[in-house]
């Protein structure tokens, strides 16, 4: 008999999902005879900060389980678990110690992974299979990458005639509909393509195809666009030689000037901005189509012609939607047939740089390994899981779970293995990067297993976030749209049971306010007057400014309340905007200064930076003067006038200097660091994750720079009093005392740009089995296939709004505030195609309606709990140094030998000596001017020096940590950190990668000792606490010999 489990948890939002989580991997953990259990598990979720916060989750349990006394508060987590296991508190306190400490001495085995790790992982162990380099880095801005590829194939415009052709009739077409010739912006959008997860299956189809095929095609469709256009405007034209010929004037039909002919006009004179949304048309075959006061004869006249003019109609419009898909397929080629040329300068930039894309894991795992059988996977990557826990399941994305099943499946066909999949498909809102809430549904509902056992299925039915009157709204308002809305059953059962019981019986608050106007431009001061007001509220019942989030839909809905609340107020706020570096003054200007480094002949940036130094160093009145004195002489001729006014900024000696150098040369002479600023650090470190991972211009930096302005920002220091501003999206998995969300007035089947992939007859299209087309209506009148995906794709719009909308509606702890449109139409009826309709409809079926009244609430307002003044914040010290090579001064006090005359004493010194040393020492290159300067200024002698590089390059080049001392992380030496409990801790060495994973490095005098693994594992929690993912903590101990533990 099989005994392995496959469990299933639907976690709505506040239910405690991690909680649970944790209580079900410390179950496993404790209820294994095994000694290292830890290692036959595997946690897999989405986020290195989900990644973080359950591993600190379940370190935490373990310490406090290893710490309890009976005598103290009761642990509710602790007694959970001893009912779960049958266990006495004495033996889960030995167990707790026991599997704390395997966990924290074999901490790289502690397999809580993202999905990306996971993969990555399993795409190092197998790099030869796939022919990659072992030492490859892994691209996390692929965007970057795409537009690269981009520019690199519009240059070869001019030597590739095909190509040249092909690039200058799409610049024409768009000429001719009005639209900019930047092909650049049309290939970057489609080339995105290449990195989502939706289209591989469809790019495949077309891997064989070439730029002659596409162009074959073009001509082909350029031919039958004519032709459909001559025949609808000759069919249109019968029509109206009909309506001639029975004497019949165009004014006897209904509608101004006669809808019937006048539609038949605009077709035979090739207009084709036309409706089918007349009521005529749906019933011209039954209908009369002339007006009462029409005279009889005239009646019997346009009686006898009906039924052509209903065939006609009915064919024309036909033939008026196959041409819009012919002309969308058209519209929608070039770009398409350049994919394949944009893909062959990606695979040339990933081989030069020695890239592998991040968006490219889920598919190698799929082509070359997912087919592989499970036993030689584990055999190669070195671990055999067991269990198997999968967090968020509902953003999983086909791929990811298809590369999954053969591990889990074969874990659960042999004896005590688990799989545990937890998710919650209201809260799937990432279909457009590949998540298919689909997939949990099915599992959830057992239509779709792929394994022999049966799930389990449990409901964690409680909420411990929102308080009572919000989770009864949420559950009243969603059980009505499952009742009401959705076109799916599938849909409409993942809300039918979506009931929760608060858990808390405080009393909660939900507020609606319905705002009346015409245009959506004047829209935007009303929402932000309501906002200001609620905010005004809120802090008069006792609320902080950090107890309050603003949702928006889009990031521009948040930019408009912000400029409002800038403008109107003095709250102080942060949203995505006013952290981005580019807002930084002191930024903008250094950026623009490398850029004139590579391009003196740019006035607009000369300008800019003129400007910038006008207001450093001269009084206002006398800016103009400044910089028309100063915008036509060359850039060191510029400088060398400055050196009056205390500036010693050398043009030519910055031009020569490493990027990182540079930026800091920048600073120094600019008096840019006087006191700390967070954004110039921020800099700094982007330009040595650049430096690390990138060709090293500083050129290539202003570009990187550019291309990613809008999304570079320095990360929200939690400890601020202020608002947060957020999209949804980024709200997904936070809690807020009060949620404020404006612009409710979410559109439930709007998409910007949509496209879809329509299948046609490769007889009749060149060999094409798919093309690309934009996504409307349209579609639905073509055929069943084209309704088919039409429908289908309204139905999961449906459901990602609503899901959105969830989202919001579940981030408030006590308060939440609902600001929409009042969308009813003339007749009083609530629009059906928005949320704000939809809210109307909820309380018009609750009976509290009024349509003179714009404001409703739930529940009951109080003044604020306790919150945001109980939490306590992990501070990284706010020093902020910089070294520029001609100011280094290093001087190390060293007791020169004179305790050298014992080996204990000589290797404590030879210890503190090379711990002093290796503070000044961030990568290989560094040991050499080191040990230079110490010679140079007496602190060591020249055999002292030997000595002591010995030590040195065997640390630096240990195998365990070598990686660790070169360019590609950024290396923090000897940085205080503050504590939550206002402890400062010291760790010798922090490296950080580009993906924010962060490694550990102390130097140890002497023999192991216990003591070195709890003070590194503190260092680890402290950095974890700060929402960093520590992988590696290494103990380097320094005697004759050097031993690195990893811990």
């Amino acid at each position: 008999m099989n005994t392995s489990e496959f469990h299933i948890f639907n976690a709505s939002a506040g239910s405690g999902k991690t909680y649970s989580l944790v209580r079900l991997y410390l179950n496993r953990l404790f209820s294994s005879p095994l000694q290292n259990p830890y290692r036959r598990i595997l946690a897999i979720t989405f986020t290195n900060k989900a990644v973080g916060e359950m591993k600190s989750r379940i370190l935490e349990a373990l310490k406090a389980f290893s710490a309890h006394e009976n005598s103290k508060n009761p642990n509710d987590l602790l007694n959970l678990i001893c009912a779960d296991l049958k266990i006495s508190e004495a033996e889960l306190k030995r167990l707790s110690q026991e599997k704390l400490d395997s966990i924290l001495h074999d901490y790289a085995a502690f397999d809580v992974l993202t999905i990306d790790k996971f993969n990555q992982k399993l795409i190092r162990t197998f790099s030869r299979d796939l022919k990659l380099n072992s030492d490859f880095s892994v691209e996390l801005e692929t965007e970057e990458v795409l537009s690269k590829a981009v520019d690199q194939l519009i240059s070869k415009a001019g030597s590739d005639k095909l190509l040249t052709g092909v690039l200058v009739d799409f610049a024409l077409e768009k000429t001719e509909d009005d639209k900019s010739y930047n092909l650049a912006y049309d290939f970057n959008r489609i080339a995105k393509l290449l990195i989502n997860e939706n289209h591989f299956r469809h790019l495949k189809e077309l891997e064989g195809k070439s730029l002659k095929n596409f162009s074959d095609l073009k001509k082909l469709l350029n031919k039958r666009i004519k032709k459909i256009e001559v025949k609808i405007s000759e069919d249109s034209g019968k029509i109206l030689k009909l309506i001639a010929d029975h004497d019949i004037d165009h004014n006897d039909f209904k509608g101004p000037g006669g809808s019937v002919p006048t539609y038949f006009k605009k077709l035979q004179d090739r207009h084709y901005k036309i409706n089918f949304d007349r009521v005529w048309m749906e019933a011209i075959e039954t209908d009369t189509l002339y007006p009462k006061s029409l005279s009889p004869e005239k009646g019997e006249q346009i009686d006898s012609i009906q039924r052509d003019i209903a065939l006609v109609f009915n064919k024309t419009r036909r033939a008026f939607h196959e041409r819009k898909l012919l002309k969308s397929m058209h519209k929608n080629l070039i770009p398409v047939s350049v994919l394949n040329l944009i893909y062959q300068e990606v695979e040339l930039i990933k081989s030069e740089e020695n890239l592998v894309l991040i968006s490219e894991f889920n598919s190698m795992v799929s082509e070359h390994l997912r087919n592989q059988p499970a036993a030689f996977i584990y055999e190669r990557i070195g671990e055999k899981y067991k269990h198997f826990f999968i967090d968020e399941f509902q953003d999983t994305s086909v791929l990811q779970w298809e590369n999954l099943i053969p591990l889990i499946d074969n874990a659960l066909s042999g004896e005590n293995a688990t799989a545990t999949l937890v998710g919650d498909a209201k809260q799937a809102i990432y279909r457009w990067r590949g998540g298919r809430a689909e997939q949990f549904i099915k599992l959830f509902e057992k239509e779709d297993n792929p394994f022999q056992i049966n799930p389990a299925i449990h409901n964690l039915e409680f909420n411990y976030r929102s308080h009572k009157d919000i989770v009864e709204f949420n559950n009243d308002f969603f059980q009505h749209l499952s009742d009401t809305l959705f076109n799916s059953s599938i849909y409409r059962s993942v809300y039918s049971n979506c009931n929760q019981i608060a858990k808390s019986d405080l009393p909660g608050y939900v507020h609606l306010s319905f705002l009346e106007y015409e245009k959506a431009a004047d829209s935007h001061p009303l929402y932000g007057q309501v906002v200001a007001e609620t905010i005004n509220e809120c802090l008069i019942d006792g609320f902080k400014l950090r107890d309050i989030c603003i949702l928006t839909r889009t990031r521009e809905q948040g930019i408009h309340v912000a400029s409002y609340l800038s403008e109107n107020t003095t709250y102080n706020f942060v949203s995505s905007e006013s952290l981005l570096l580019i807002n930084s003054s002191k930024v903008r200007f250094v950026i623009d200064l490398l850029e004139l480094l590579n391009d003196t002949s740019n006035l607009e940036v000369k300008f800019e930076v003129l400007y910038f130094l006008s207001g450093l160093l001269v009084k206002e009145d006398n800016r103009h003067e400044f910089i028309s004195q100063n915008i036509s002489l060359d850039m060191n001729m510029i400088f060398e006038n400055l050196r009056p006014l205390g500036v010693e900024f050398s043009f030519s000696e910055v031009m020569n200097l490493p990027l990182y150098e540079a930026l800091e040369y920048i600073l120094y002479e600019f008096s840019l660091i006087k006191e700390s600023d967070t954004y110039l650090q921020a800099l700094l470190d982007e330009a040595y994750d650049f430096a690390s991972s990138k060709p090293k211009s500083k050129s290539g930096f202003v570009d990187h720079f550019r291309s990613r302005a809008q999304k570079l920002s320095i990360k929200f220091p939690s400890e601020v009093n202020a608002i947060q501003i957020m999209t949804i999206h980024k709200a997904k998995g936070l809690e807020f005392p009060i949620v404020i969300l404006p612009y409710a007035d979410l559109e439930l089947y709007r998409e910007k740009d949509a496209k879809a992939w329509y299948p046609v007859d490769p007889l009749e299209y060149d060999g094409f089995d798919r093309v690309y087309v934009d996504f409307s209506k349209y579609l639905s009148e073509l055929d069943d296939t084209g309704q088919a995906i039409y429908n289908s794709r309204r139905m999961e719009m449906e459901l990602d709004t609503i899901n959105l909308l969830y989202v919001a509606f579940t981030r408030p702890i006590e308060q939440l505030h609902i600001i929409c449109k009042k969308r009813i139409n003339s007749k009083g009826e609530a629009s059906n195609t928005s949320t704000a309709g939809l809210l109307i409809r909820y309380l018009k079926g609750n009976g509290i309606w009024n349509d003179h009244t714009l404001e409703y609430s739930f529940g009951k307002r109080q003044g604020a709990r306790s919150h945001t003044d109980e939490k306590h914040h992990t501070l990284e010290q706010g020093d902020f140094a910089i070294n520029p090579k001609k100011n280094l001064a290093l001087s190390i006090s060293t007791r020169a030998g004179s305790l050298w005359d014992s080996r204990q004493e000589k290797a404590i010194e030879k210890g503190n000596l090379i711990h002093d040393i290796m503070a000044t020492i961030k990568t290989n290159f560094d040991v050499e001017p080191a040990l230079d300067h110490n010679l140079r200024t007496g602190a060591l002698s020249g055999e002292q020096a030997s000595d002591l590089k010995l030590s040195i390059d065997q640390i630096i080049t240990h195998p365990l940590i070598k990686d660790y001392y070169t360019d590609r992380y950024s290396i923090y030496n000897e940085r205080q950190i503050i504590t939550s409990k206002g402890k400062l801790l010291r760790p010798d060495r922090v490296a950080i990668s580009f993906k924010d994973d962060v490694t550990i490095i102390d130097y140890k005098t002497g023999s192991e000792n216990e003591e070195h693994v709890k003070q590194i594992v503190e260092y680890s929690e402290a950095i974890e606490e700060m929402g960093l993912l520590v992988e590696h903590r290494y103990l380097v101990y320094i005697d004759t010999a050097i031993q690195v533990k990893e811990v």
